[in-house]
C-alpha cells in the first residue's frame, strides 16, 4: 500500500504529509508534473493506494492535463482520492463542474460546518459542528446531476465536502491548525488501505 501527496508547490503540502503520518501512515510527496508524466509513480493492478491532491496556486484551468489522469484515478477500485482546495476543485472539475470566483476571498479564516448526513456518518465525528480553516478565492459550482450524484456537504460558497466511493474531497485545510479534529478527515484514507 502507498500515500502519495501530490503537491502543487504549496507551503502546506508538507502538513498534510505529517498529519498522514500522525495516523500511521507513510506518505510520499511527489510534484504534480512528476506525478501525472510518469507511469511508475500510479498503482499496479494488485496495489492499493491513496492519492491526496493537495492545495496550490492557481486556478484549475492552469492545470487541465490533469484532468483526463484524475478521472482515471477515480475509477480504479485500488484507488482511494482525496483532494484538499486545489486538489478539491481539479477532483470536481474532472467530474464536470465549473469553477468560479467567490465574492468576498476568504484567507486564513475559520468557517464552523456541521457534518451531517452520509459525510456525518461516514466521519462519525464525536462532535458534528466543527471549525475548519479557509484559504479560498474559488469555488465548485454543481451541475444538478452532480448534486444528485455525490454526497456534499454545502455552503453558501459551494461544497465544503463532496464524497463518493473511494473519495472525499475538501474545500477547506483539513490539516491546518485552525480545523478542529484534523486527524479526522484523514482517516477515510487509513480506513481504505488498512
Amino acid at each position: 500500500m502507498r500515500v502519495v501527496v501530490v503537491d502543487f508547490e504549496d507551503s502546506f503540502t508538507y502538513n498534510i504529509a505529517c498529519e498522514l503520518k500522525l495516523i500511521g501512515l507513510n506518505p510520499v510527496v511527489i510534484h504534480h508534473k512528476d506525478f501525472f508524466s510518469f507511469k511508475k509513480s500510479w498503482p499496479t493492478k494488485d496495489e492499493k493506494m491513496a492519492v491526496v491532491l493537495g492545495p496550490g496556486p492557481g486556478h484549475p484551468d492552469e492545470y487541465l492535463y490533469c484532468l483526463e489522469k484524475i478521472k482515471r484515478l477515480k475509477e480504479m477500485e485500488n484507488v482511494y482520492l482525496m483532494g484538499v482546495c486545489l486538489g478539491h476543485q481539479l477532483i470536481w472539475k474532472s467530474l464536470g463542474a465549473d469553477i468560479k470566483q467567490i465574492e468576498k476571498p476568504l484567507h486564513g479564516q475559520t468557517k464552523e460546518i456541521y457534518l451531517s448526513g452520509k459525510i456525518g456518518k461516514f466521519l462519525s465525528p464525536s462532535n458534528p459542528q466543527v471549525k475548519v480553516q479557509v484559504y479560498n478565492s474559488l469555488k465548485v459550482e454543481l451541475s444538478s446531476e452532480i448534486l444528485k450524484a455525490y454526497e456534499f456537504i454545502l455552503s453558501d460558497d459551494g461544497p465544503m465536502i463532496g464524497m463518493a466511493e473511494r473519495m472525499i474531497t475538501y474545500q477547506f485545510h483539513p490539516e491546518s491548525i485552525g480545523t478542529s479534529y484534523r486527524r479526522l478527515f484523514f482517516g477515510p484514507i487509513k480506513g481504505f488501505l488498512v
